[in-house]
């Protein structure tokens, strides 16, 4: 894909605008939305998201040395960029490509202070004033064939947008008729809604925290149009061999992988801690509780998660919640788990590892043998349990699927002429 296909909004940052003109020509020419912003006449409130910035490295009046001028950039995008502008690259003018370096560094000090650019790359401002800018858009993405993980993220953005608009078309094309277009859109809404947990609903009345599942249902049918673009049109972002550039720092690479579980496995934002609901995972309070697991690791913490089947739950035949026990244990690095993980093997034992938890890698663990059921004021009950957290869909089918295939299983008694009797029971 060229950059145009996934470049539509630019701000541009410099003290000469006569020296970008020819940039804003062809950024019109483009279909490309821009804002020009001079260093010296900032805006009172940060901007909001724009996919690429140029930047004149040279910014300041009164530097001599390249880090007062890095140093003046930096305040210059705390003040136009802010925490909540999203994901963007900088282009930096610069006749001396080795300074980007040194930016990238100084740039990466400011996590803190506003959202981190993508990418930072150069390009000669000299050379564009002097050859003209029509070469800009192609010479951008040459630049970025180089960042592979830049191209694919911006590519995704822009998919996301242009997907995003076409699972709205397809859903208002449910309802055509602009008279009854927004009570029949709403009702729609409020199936997809009560749809996405699988939550009975009494008769046309909302439960709470309805409406964050209305955007999650939305999410997959956005997902599964995603899954169809994905089949063509992106350029491939893998070499032959992508090497693991953890090799030499193994804790940092395990952290990453903690974090990224997270993010794919369990919910924690927008969760109606009162409603019951499969998938929930709870601190057991109750120390004389069966779920307690009496040969969990030292200073483990006892969970229990909710796995009615989704069926019983959906159709209003669950009576009470079946909880199944499991213990949480942090930190648990590399060395740990390898020496833990024997006893954590086989049906029995369903393990998480490495996930992160309140910033440590830890081990999340659900044990099959130790099995309760609760109501749900009983589950609502702090000296009982705590809610803790939401496995997502995909984990919590997995968990259900393991459990019942463990508590399935059949067996047989097979009388063994040597097997030893000690006399004790078993």
């Amino acid at each position: 894909m060229k950059a145009t296909d996934y470049i539509s909004s630019v701000l541009i940052i410099d003290d000469q605008p006569e020296e970008v003109a020819g940039l804003e020509e062809v950024l019109k020419s483009n279909d490309v939305l821009y804002t020009f912003c001079d260093p010296n006449n900032l805006p009172d409130s940060t901007y909001r998201n724009r996919q690429i910035i140029f930047c004149d490295l040279y910014l300041s009046a009164t530097a001599t040395e390249v880090e007062g001028h890095i140093s003046e950039l930096r305040k210059i995008l705390k003040r136009v960029v802010g925490k909540e502008f999203g994901s963007y690259g900088i282009v930096l003018w610069t006749n001396h490509l080795q300074h980007i370096d040194l930016v990238k560094e100084r740039i990466s000090r400011d996590g803190s202070a506003y959202s981190l650019p993508l990418f930072i790359i150069g390009l000669d401002k000299a050379g564009y004033s002097k050859d003209g800018f029509s070469n800009i858009f192609e010479d951008l993405s040459k630049k970025l064939a180089g960042d592979k993980a830049a191209h694919f993220f911006l590519n995704w953005r822009e998919s996301i947008s242009e997907y995003a608009d076409k699972t709205l078309a397809k859903i208002y094309s449910l309802v055509p008729d602009f008279e009854n277009q927004e009570a029949k859109l709403s009702y729609v809404l409020y199936l997809l809604a009560a749809n996405y947990p699988g939550k009975p609903i009494d008769g046309e009345k909302k439960y709470e925290g309805m409406y964050h599942d209305a955007y999650k249902a939305f999410d997959e049918i956005l997902y599964s149009e995603l899954s169809d673009c994905a089949k063509s049109g992106f350029c491939d972002v893998f070499n032959d061999t992508t090497p693991n550039p953890w090799k030499d720092n193994p804790a940092e690479g395990l952290s990453i992988v903690s974090k990224l579980n997270d993010r794919l496995l369990i919910e924690h934002d927008d969760i109606d801690h009162d409603s019951i609901v499969p998938g929930n995972v709870y601190m057991v309070c109750d120390k004389d509780s069966e779920l307690i697991i009496s040969e969990a690791p030292e200073n483990a913490i006892n969970i229990a998660i909710e796995l009615t089947p989704p069926c019983d739950f959906s159709q209003s035949k669950k009576k009470l919640s079946r909880l199944v026990g499991g213990f949480i244990l942090s930190p648990v690095d590399a060395a740990k788990w390898k020496s833990i993980k024997a006893d954590y093997k086989g049906e029995r034992n369903y393990p998480i590892w490495p996930v992160e938890i309140e910033g440590k890698i830890g081990l999340i663990c659900f044990d099959f043998r130790f099995l309760s059921s609760a109501s749900d004021a009983v589950l609502n009950d702090d000296k009982k349990f705590k809610f803790l957290f939401k496995v997502n869909h995909k984990l919590f089918s997995d968990i259900l699927q393991k459990f019942s295939s463990h508590a399935a299983r059949l067996g047989i008694s097979l009388i063994d002429p040597t097997r030893k009797v000690t006399g004790k029971k078993n």
